[in-house]
């Protein structure tokens, strides 16, 4: 009968290459989920802080009273708006301020039917009013207020694979920026 003799320290090298190899690949499939729940969830936490603070200060600006006598004019009441709006988002807000801009392309419509009829409101950069489209003649004016807050620039890192896949999206298919809030009020 032949009889074999193994070598106990050649099997435990060949095992410890073995388990350099597992453990690569396992921590390579884990850094992958823990950076897109980071990627992923980052963002959405801004997007409802965004949400959250535009309807803040819409109800912040619903406590401006348009009908007040001591406002010389329009432009009087909607700098009183802003102040409102302004001081709310920059005050009481725990979003950064270099997370924190207006939506600059409210401006130029929402699609080529609607003409770019909404207007910056002094004083701030998160605000914008236009008169309502469906008063009454005659009525005592009332305005349409959009208070919008977005994330212009990545808030965590986009890892880039390829030409057109980035990871995570920060721009729907209209190229406005998905971490954005805002609300519409009628004052």
């Amino acid at each position: 009968m032949l009889k074999l003799v193994i070598d106990p320290s050649l099997s435990q090298h060949k095992q410890r290459g073995a388990v350099a190899i597992e453990f690569a690949a396992i921590f390579l499939l884990f850094f992958a989920l823990v950076y897109g729940s980071i990627a992923f969830g980052l963002p959405a936490v801004a997007r409802l802080g965004f949400q959250h603070y535009s309807v803040e200060a819409s109800r912040a600006a619903l406590q401006v009273d348009t009908n007040a006598p001591y406002f010389e004019d329009e432009a009087a009441m909607l700098r009183r708006v802003g102040e409102q709006i302004d001081s709310l988002i920059i005050d009481e807000s725990w979003l950064p301020a270099t997370w924190r801009n207006g939506c600059t392309d409210l401006g130029e419509g929402e699609s080529e039917d609607e003409p770019a009829e909404w207007t910056a409101l002094p004083d701030t950069v998160y605000g914008y009013w236009r008169p309502e489209p469906n008063a009454l003649p005659n009525a005592n004016p009332r305005y349409q207020v959009n208070v919008c807050i977005q994330a212009s620039d990545p808030i965590v890192p986009q890892l880039v694979l390829g030409d057109d896949l980035r990871f995570p999206p920060y721009a729907d298919n209209t190229g406005r920026s998905w971490v954005r809030g805002y609300t519409i009020i009628t004052l």
